[in-house]
C-alpha cells in the first residue's frame, strides 16, 4: 500500500496535499510568532512525511492527511 502525492502538471515532480500545505503554514506561523528560527522545511518522497526543522531542537513531521507530531 503506497501513499501517492499529487502530481505537478509536468508529472515529473511532487507535492505536498493540501492538508500538509496548510498545517505546514499554520506550523511556520506559530514558530515565527515565537521568533523562533525555521532551518528546514522537506518533503520526504519515501513515506509522504513533510518534516520542519526550528529552533535548536524542534521538529515536526507532518503526515499526507496533516496530522503532524512533535519530534
Amino acid at each position: 500500500m503506497g501513499i501517492n502525492f499529487r502530481k505537478t502538471n509536468s508529472g515529473d515532480e511532487d507535492i505536498p496535499t493540501q492538508a500538509q500545505v496548510f498545517q505546514c503554514f499554520t506550523l511556520c506561523c506559530w514558530l515565527t510568532r515565537l521568533y523562533t528560527p525555521i532551518q528546514l522545511v522537506r518533503l520526504d518522497q519515501r513515506n509522504a512525511t513533510v518534516y520542519i526543522l526550528a529552533g535548536e531542537d524542534l521538529e515536526f513531521e507532518i503526515q499526507p492527511d496533516g496530522r503532524w507530531m512533535e519530534g
